[in-house]
């Protein structure tokens, strides 16, 4: 397939939407919610104050809206670059 049959095909699928990837997906997140009370419990058991995990915590909070803004402005060069690819073949 040439580069401007591939810019003006329809976009495949996601692969975090195929449904082996989701199911692996839930699997691994539902195996981290159950293994987080374990940390914790051996965490205090050692005597460590809680205040100490409040940046750890904070970490995954803060990266989510970076990805979510990298995710973006991924897909808007794509249709830049796509937009380009049919003018460059049209013209």
């Amino acid at each position: 397939m040439s580069v401007q049959a591939a810019a003006l095909a329809p976009a495949s699928r996601s692969i975090l939407v195929r449904p082996g990837i989701r199911r692996a997906r839930m699997i691994s997140g539902a195996a981290l919610l159950a293994l987080i009370p374990l940390g914790l419990i051996a965490f205090l058991a050692a005597g460590w104050p809680p205040i100490v995990l409040a940046v750890p915590a904070a970490v995954p909070v803060l990266l989510v809206p970076v990805f979510r803004g990298f995710r973006t402005a991924s897909a808007k060069i794509d249709a830049i670059f796509a937009e380009e690819l049919r003018d460059s073949t049209s013209g």
